[in-house]
């Protein structure tokens, strides 16, 4: 026999594995979701953030010369703490915004702080409603503030860097994600490491797709960061405080996956994991 015959026969008694997909999307999902957390969060470090001197300046020209706004704060956007900020006041006396929520947006406290915006350069200026409140909204050099009978609140808009960040985080570390799968899942595992791994992709990927779906929200330049918030909290949120939600049901998809690929699952000649 020649070498060229002996080498196709060599390669045929080879074990073959094949790439499985649930591990590799759960990769690529994982990378996704984390690389895009990570731009988000050091995009939102790196932005200049409101100030009490930023509200002092939106206050003079929206509220009345009689009306103050006090009891000056600042908070973060999202419960977790890593992303934007905001600044509040208190406005006193307040005003009637609520009251004059039904009449047209020339008339009352309503009109005069639409003209007032105005005047100043705001853009966007509307009165938004809802069921637990009623505020006049705009934007003006980077900000966005939102006036309600007694409230002052401010919040930097969404600047092209945070979704640039984000979309590149969450890109970049996808494909390294997605290649490191490849090649661990080429090098052959033993047979209870590979089910303990493709168990261990199944429980997380019900939370990853979760994430995956939240993620085109916040890609919104022009938007207030109030409305929006910062991706890599809410990703820490739903891992973190959310865990005990989690935690269940990724035992339960974990241990499906590890009794169903586990009868698929036979030991090479060398121990390694054929398919």
């Amino acid at each position: 026999m020649t070498a060229s015959a002996a080498q196709p026969a060599s390669e045929a008694a080879a074990p073959t594995r094949r790439i499985r997909k649930s591990r590799l999307l759960a990769a690529i999902l994982c990378g996704l979701v984390l690389g895009g957390a990570t731009g988000s969060t050091t995009a939102w470090a790196l932005s200049p953030q409101p100030t009490a001197d930023d509200l002092g300046t939106v206050a003079t020209a929206l509220l009345p010369p009689t009306t103050v706004a006090g009891d000056v704060s600042t908070l973060s956007v999202d419960s977790v703490g890593l992303g934007p900020n905001e600044v509040r006041a208190t406005v006193d006396p307040p005003l009637a915004i609520t009251a004059n929520a039904d009449e047209p947006t020339d008339e009352g406290d309503v009109g005069d702080v639409f003209e007032r915006a105005r005047a100043a350069g705001f853009t966007d200026v509307l009165l938004e409603r809802s069921q637990d409140r009623v505020a006049v909204v705009g934007k003006r050099h980077g900000l966005a503030f939102e006036l309600q009978d007694a409230q002052l609140d401010i919040a930097p808009l969404v600047g092209w860097l945070v979704p640039a960040a984000t979309v590149a985080g969450a890109a970049g570390f996808a494909l390294l994600a997605g290649y490191r799968s490849v090649r661990r899942q080429a090098d052959g595992r033993s047979r209870t490491v590979a089910r303990l791994v493709t168990a261990g992709s199944w429980a997380v990927l019900p939370l990853m797709v979760v994430c995956t779906v939240a993620l085109p929200f916040f890609l919104a330049p022009g938007a207030s960061a109030a409305d929006t918030g910062d991706y890599g909290s809410i990703v820490l949120g739903l891992v973190v405080l959310g865990f005990g939600l989690w935690l269940p049901i990724a035992a339960v998809v974990g241990l499906i996956a590890w009794v169903l690929f586990g009868r698929r699952l036979q030991p090479g000649p060398d121990g390694d994991v054929v398919f």
